[in-house]
């Protein structure tokens, strides 16, 4: 039955009520330990002896332990040590300090968080300990912590015969951050939901795993939980988007662009100066668009920087090379050249004499000769003719990247993992 020991107590346990809040005290396993004791202030006191004690955000409870129906959230003390106990889980700093929940405090099987908490619902905590990052535990070790924490029979992967049958588990696991999305979300400006975490983290693991990840000098999400973080470029701590005008953000839909207003972005990225990946004959640029309105003016652009300008009216596939162009024409050009209309338009150069153009993973070719880098600003909703913003365009932006040459592998693996990336919203 759920919440019987599958043994009821070892031999060298035997004898009476065991004191284990003495016994985990004295053996210097933990870095923060909290023992069934009721708060003091908004604070759960640590008894290992290292002054880690757990915070306490909205404390409504005063018992001994924490109610399953506690609306409180719980965080650890922001220092080195509990960083480096915590990183093999990233549970409590992921990858900063968050704030967790009675309900996440039992949802997950973590190997270096231990915590007991009742055996059938409602599942009231009642210890939380943190081991030293320094801790290998023995077998013995597994066995006490597998019966005084009461913890599910499987925890340590195999079957304890000193664990419970626990009628919550197994529990949910978190996947290991990549370093990219760790570093990512340090500059990122807010704080991200756990499932926008991992949202961010699978399509840069998708992305690295499928090759596309070290080609980009620029990727900005602009469909993102918030302003903050959707100018934020995600590959390194500069070229970030500059929204101007007031360009309409809408969470989780993207920036709208407007002729009217002149509403637009600038990138503070320029190709000749500031591709690492980005250069003449291997270059890139994309972007994923919706509600394209060609009303108004005669020319519009999505990306450009000192380029032709794009009519509302071209036809994809067309063979007038300078209308649709990157690193091409008598004045070196980022790209007026991105196809307007709605889905994931991009352009690439491929070599000197050829670059491609899609739509939606349709691939035309155009010949033309390759003059130079553009040495403007690249713009976003409309282009830069010598720092003049021109050519505007009338369309929700959800994200745009700058990068060395993609090949039709790349221009699938981009799509897809966005696509999936969107569907986790």
């Amino acid at each position: 039955m759920p919440g019987l020991s599958v043994r009821r107590s070892l031999p060298v346990f035997s004898g009476g009520p065991f004191n284990w809040e003495a016994y985990w005290a004295r053996q210097n396993i933990f870095d923060t330990l909290w023992w069934n004791t009721a708060p003091v202030g908004d604070e759960l006191v640590d008894i290992s002896g290292n002054g880690n004690n757990i915070k306490i955000t909205g404390k409504d409870f005063s018992t001994n332990y924490i109610p399953s129906t506690s609306t409180a959230v719980f965080s650890l003390p922001d220092n080195a040590t509990l960083i480096a106990d915590d990183l093999a889980n990233q549970f409590w700093f992921r990858p900063t300090i968050r704030n967790r929940t009675t309900a996440q405090l039992v949802a997950y099987d973590l190997s270096r968080t231990i915590i007991k908490y009742d055996n059938t619902a409602p599942y009231h905590i009642r210890w939380i300990g943190v081991l030293k990052s320094d801790v290998i535990l023995t077998q013995d070790q597994k066995d006490k912590l597998s019966q005084s924490f009461q913890l599910w029979a499987w925890y340590f992967g195999v079957y304890n015969a000193h664990g419970y049958l626990k009628a919550n588990r197994p529990g949910a696991t978190l996947s290991a951050l990549q370093a990219e999305t760790t570093t990512f979300l340090g500059w990122a400006g807010s704080e991200q939901t756990e499932a926008r975490i991992e949202n961010i983290n699978n399509l840069i693991a998708y992305w690295k795993a499928q090759g596309v990840w070290a080609k980009l000098d620029v990727f900005v999400n602009l469909r993102a939980a918030d302003s903050t973080i959707a100018y934020k470029n995600w590959i390194k701590n500069d070229h970030h988007g500059s929204p101007q005008n007031a360009p309409t953000f809408t969470p989780d839909v993207g920036v709208l662009t407007a002729a009217t207003g002149s509403k637009y972005i600038k990138t503070d990225f320029i190709p000749s100066s500031d591709g690492d990946n980005y250069v003449q004959d291997s270059a890139s640029i994309g972007c994923k668009i919706s509600g394209y309105d060609n009303t108004g003016s005669s020319a519009r652009v999505l990306m450009g920087c000192n380029a032709e300008v794009i009519p509302h009216d071209s036809i994809i596939g067309q063979t007038t090379v300078a209308l649709h162009r990157i690193n091409a024409g008598a004045t070196p050009m980022g790209g007026s050249g991105v196809i307007p209309d709605n889905g994931y338009n991009s352009l690439t150069r491929v070599s000197a004499a050829t670059f491609n153009q899609y739509l939606n993973g349709v691939k035309y070719f155009k010949n033309s000769t390759s003059d130079g880098v553009p040495t403007k600003e690249m713009y976003v909703g409309c282009s830069n003719t010598n720092e003049v913003a021109t050519y505007f365009v009338n369309a929700t932006f959800e994200y745009y990247i700058m990068t060395g040459a993609l090949t039709d592998a790349d221009e699938l693996a981009i799509r897809t993992g966005y696509a999936t990336y969107i569907a986790g919203l």
